[in-house]
């Protein structure tokens, strides 16, 4: 969606990065979308870059909640 757009209507993109809080429903999500359009590279490749966003906040929270 243009970020125009959305900003004038008041409204944020959908990021399922925000919604991936495991390694495992990484691999649920990114399983779905093989299923879902097995030839999509777009598709997949878009997944990829949300599972890495995903990753990187949950690995970040694991490491706020340790005590050093």
């Amino acid at each position: 969606m243009n970020p125009l757009v959305a900003k004038k209507l008041g409204i944020q993109p959908f990021r399922p990065s925000d919604y991936l809080l495991s390694p495992a429903e990484c691999q649920d999500y990114l399983l779905a979308c093989l299923e879902e359009a097995p030839n999509d590279t777009a598709l997949i490749r878009a997944a990829k870059e949300q599972i890495n966003l995903a990753q990187n906040s949950y690995s970040k929270a694991d490491c706020t909640n340790k005590k050093f």
